[in-house]
């Protein structure tokens, strides 16, 4: 009988943490409904706020951008009928309209990766598309946005060879020496505005031109 008594305290001792901790772990997993819904009302304004602040920095880069002349009302270009290709799933079976449609949306929510598939897959499927050298262009001004200088130059290169007579030849003009200006290559900007002027006398882009050499040249 003593030696009962000696032992079973020290059983108690022992099973002491295991019961402890059992209690604790039933604790720390449950959770009150209305716990869960402040929970999940505070994660739900944390997304509201990161989309409120992704869509401010946005709508002031395309301010920025509109203000140096550079977004334009795509909307007007003329619409063709396209030929149906096998590509991508959904996008090849998208008519070109509608392609062009999600594409320039992809550009106002300055979503490049979204861009850039749709970009791919209009390239692929309607490549004699009247509306081509926009695409192009403006694949080039969502490059130029993100600071991505050498892709920029390498679409406004691309508009300039393939469709030199196009209506988007003179701003993929321009818009080449805002990038050659961005990166520091005084020179070559200048050149590329002096070209907008001589090529394009009288457009907006030209005289655009002329107020950044008159900046750049007084330096």
């Amino acid at each position: 009988m003593k030696i009962l008594s000696l032992v079973l305290p020290l059983l108690l001792i022992g099973c002491a943490p295991f019961l402890k901790k059992e209690g604790s772990h039933k604790v720390a997993v449950v959770k009150s409904p209305a716990v869960m819904r402040m929970e999940q009302q505070r994660k739900i304004a944390a997304e509201q706020r990161q989309t409120q602040k992704d869509t401010e920095q946005l709508l002031s880069k395309k301010g920025k951008l509109k203000s140096a002349g550079f977004l334009q009302a795509v909307s007007a270009q003329p619409q063709r009928k396209a030929a149906v290709v096998e590509v991508q799933p959904r996008l090849a079976k998208m008519d070109e309209k509608n392609l062009y449609s999600e594409l320039m949306t992809k550009f106002d929510q300055n979503d490049e990766f979204g861009f850039q598939s749709r970009y791919q897959a209009f390239k692929t499927v309607y490549p004699k598309s009247a509306l081509m050298d926009d695409v192009i262009y403006t694949s080039g001004l969502l490059r130029l946005a993100n600071k991505n200088y050498g892709q920029a130059l390498v679409e406004f290169n691309s508009v300039l060879k393939k469709y030199p007579r196009s209506n988007r030849a003179v701003s993929s003009q321009f818009a080449k020496g805002v990038v050659l200006k961005r990166m520091n290559l005084k020179d070559q900007a200048i050149n590329s505005f002096q070209l907008v002027k001589k090529s394009y006398p009288g457009s907006p882009e030209a005289l655009r031109a002329e107020n950044e050499l008159k900046i750049m040249l007084v330096r």
